[in-house]
């Protein structure tokens, strides 16, 4: 029986660590966090995926929860030593077999390093000034394969249930390039940006627009016909002739393509066995460009696709092989288990489902005891362990912060808490530049156990997995850079030797304020964007204004002041009008790609009446972002004026001909 938490994606896997292994997973343990970062940038230059822990504690709760296939572990760590962690994973079943590489700057005397080596097991110790250095022949040996920091492809067979975590594991990845799939004659082509699919192609006739509409009864067989025939005469796009047809809105064709999107890929997860090909590509869309974050994508988080996935096809072999060996063991969350609410897509009944996952409930506890069919808790707790939210284990490990519960029992889960999320933001905009003793609330005499006492409070504070859920994702990251300041703040003032230079530092006045306008401009644009969600212009207004006096450089801040000035009520419409479009023009001229400066302006000129210009602009929207749904709803209504204004002069005409 495969152990539980391994991923053995490819059949074969015992011939040699990590041959069976598409994907690497590999835990660095490291308190020194620029150590830490370079070590797993490294890795992952490598080809390999990297989760990291700055702490004993962390490094043991994480090679718990889903075992990685290699460990490099620092010797000296807080929580808990290197030795400690190494010793008490080699105890545990599901841990004993992972290779851990021993890191110190400290112990380099040979003897030692060898002695220690063999008493915790360790496949070896190593200097940290020499792992860098020798990082792809490490590698090599524990895996038994080359690794080379060229883009290379990757190819094998996956197995029954194994497509999701693949999935998973080149999110996680951040993997760029193309996933390509085959099972006999179906062939599909997945492409990702940074772990994100984007595109994704079939060559399965049921899989095309039309027939997934008619099985979903979106259109009728003979509206199918009618359109592909269209299509076939008159070229163009297939959706669009079901638009021009009256059959869809453009708003349920975009639905229609993200369900396209979604079967295509999530259907995989259907699959008994398959082959794979992996071809990486260097570079991908920048940050801006990712079709995810333009608004008009058809892309569905890989988290979504999964669940969904296993929601929809998994089968009752593959639900028998996971819980049948561990229906007695008892459901506990990993670390993991608040990171992808927001993308699970949960249904009423599924959430009484979540927080019956205490820690203290086994699969047939919770079979007995929740109201919901069995397949439905059976198929969300294997997406949930297969996205490493759940494990099983031997003993209880009851959920101990309430903190947690509060984010199932709050009716706004799905949207965000504005008097938190403004509070956050006003503690990210004053606090993070602060020196150390200010950020933690201290004097600069305070005793260890103040300064401890102080860090625990603060970085209870600044825990993104309280916030998830009530807060949107870009403000989490925000308290996950507060928390940080926290840790930092931590570490400089408990080492006495650090904090008595950092104090000489105070007193020459030499700390630097680190320049952070562009993260401030960009904090007030985010809150700007919510005021003119909820058509409070003129705090948009402001709030946009804001983040242009921090970053001139910055278009966008240009547009939407703009958009946020002429929607505000009150003053002279036609001085608005005027400002408002040679503030925008003058964004275009810096940055003509902005398909939302363009939507603006489109709405403007054609509220002015001047629509052969506005529908240019709807039109370079439209190029910039083909899935601008407002953009092309505005450019149908203009031609379908046009078009009633020439008929109406037809027939004008005809009249005054006939003498009538």
């Amino acid at each position: 029986m495969e152990e539980l938490g391994r991923i053995s994606l490819v059949k074969g896997a015992s011939e040699g660590r990590g041959n069976g292994y598409a994907i690497p997973r590999i835990l660095v343990v490291e308190d020194d966090k620029n150590f830490r970062s370079a070590l797993a940038e490294q890795l992952e230059a490598l080809g390999v995926s990297v989760a990291t822990a700055g702490d004993g504690e962390e490094a043991l709760s994480l090679a718990r929860s889903g075992p990685p296939d290699l460990i490099f572990l620092d010797c000296l760590l807080p929580r808990k030593d290197g030795f400690t962690v190494a010793s008490t994973l080699k105890k545990e079943p599901e841990t004993a077999d992972i290779p851990i590489i021993f890191m110190s700057a400290v112990y380099r005397d040979p003897q030692f390093m060898l002695e220690n080596k063999k008493k915790y097991g360790a496949f070896d110790f190593y200097k940290k000034s020499q792992v860098s250095d020798e990082l792809r022949d490490i590698l090599k040996r524990v895996f038994k394969r080359d690794f080379s920091t060229e883009s290379r492809e990757e190819s094998g067979q996956f197995v029954s249930g194994r497509f999701a975590e693949m999935l998973y594991e080149l999110y996680e990845r951040r993997f760029t390039g193309t996933l390509e799939v085959s099972r006999d004659e179906v062939k599909k082509s997945i492409t990702m940006e940074e772990g994100l699919p984007v595109q994704a192609t079939s060559n399965v006739r049921e899989e095309y627009l039309g027939n997934l509409l008619v099985r979903f009864e979106r259109i009728t067989e003979e509206d199918n016909l009618r359109a592909t025939q269209q299509a076939a005469s008159g070229g163009g796009f297939y959706g669009r002739h079901l638009v021009e047809m009256g059959l869809l809105t453009y708003t349920s064709l975009y639905e229609g393509l993200r369900l396209q999107f979604r079967e295509r890929i999530s259907e995989i997860c259907a699959w008994d066995k398959g082959t794979y090909l992996l071809t990486p590509r260097k570079s991908g869309l920048g940050a801006a460009d990712h079709p995810l974050k333009r608004g008009g994508s058809v892309a569905v988080h890989p988290v979504e696709l999964i669940t969904y996935g296993i929601r929809s096809h998994a089968t009752v072999e593959e639900m028998t092989a996971v819980f049948e060996p561990n229906s007695r063991k008892y459901i506990v969350r990993t670390d993991q288990f608040l990171r992808f609410v927001d993308f699970l897509d949960l249904k009423p009944g599924e959430w009484a489902v979540m927080r019956a996952i205490d820690g203290k409930k086994s699969i047939s506890d919770m079979l007995r005891t929740t109201p919901q069919a069995p397949d439905i808790v059976l198929r969300l707790l294997l997406a949930l362990y297969r996205l490493k939210m759940i494990n099983f284990t031997d003993e209880p490990d009851p959920v101990k912060d309430a903190r947690i519960e509060r984010q199932y029992t709050m009716k706004a889960l799905q949207t965000t808490d504005e008097k938190v999320q403004e509070e956050v933001l006003k503690d990210y905009l004053t606090m993070l530049n602060l020196h150390y003793y200010d950020f933690l609330g201290l004097p600069q005499n305070a005793a260890a156990a103040d300064i401890e006492a102080a860090y625990k409070k603060a970085a209870t504070k600044y825990n993104p997995q309280i916030y998830t859920g009530i807060l949107s994702r870009d403000i989490c990251e925000h308290v996950d850079e507060l928390r940080e300041r926290a840790e930092q703040g931590y570490r400089v003032l408990s080492d006495p030797e650090k904090r008595k230079k950092y104090d000489g530092e105070l007193q020459r006045a030499s700390i630097q304020e680190v320049d952070n306008s562009g993260v401030r401009a960009e904090v007030h644009f985010q809150t700007g964007e919510r005021f003119l969600a909820a058509k409070r212009f003129a705090e948009a207004l402001s709030e946009f204004k804001k983040a242009y006096e921090l970053d001139t450089n910055q278009p966008e801040y240009l547009a939407f002041i703009a958009w946020a000035h002429y929607n505000n009520p009150g003053g002279d419409k036609g001085q608005k009008t005027l400002e408002a479009r040679m503030m925008i023009e003058k964004a275009l001229y810096m940055d003509s790609g902005m398909f939302q400066a363009h939507y603006f302006l489109g709405v403007i000129l054609r509220v002015a009446g001047e629509t052969r210009t506005a529908s240019e602009h709807f039109e370079r929207c439209l190029q910039f972002n083909p899935g601008h749904v407002e953009a092309r709803q505005e450019l149908r209504i203009l031609q379908s004026r046009n078009e009633k204004e020439a008929a109406d002069k037809g027939v004008g005409l005809l009249k005054k001909l006939l003498g009538r």
